[in-house]
């Protein structure tokens, strides 16, 4: 076992969770968002790879028209001066 200190506001907002989910404790309630949290968001218990890391930032990437590759740094960094 280990204690953990938490803030007022924060034992208050757990206690507030436990209530609605119908956990007997706060520590229920505890365990409760930890699965949530893991089933929301793989990445949080599985290790990403490179791949999958780059994927995910392509996903906000824009068309920025057609690009010259000797300019790389420019479009990388901006157009100096």
């Amino acid at each position: 076992m280990v204690l953990v200190e938490l803030s007022d506001e924060d034992v208050e907002r757990l206690r507030r969770i436990a209530k609605l989910i119908g956990a007997e404790t706060v520590g229920e309630a505890i365990r409760f968002l930890l699965e949530l949290a893991e089933e929301k968001r793989p990445a949080l218990t599985t290790p990403r790879t490179p791949t999958e890391i780059i994927r995910r930032a392509l996903r906000h990437a824009r068309d920025v028209g057609l690009t010259d590759a000797s300019h790389l740094d420019d479009y990388i960094y901006g157009a100096e001066g």
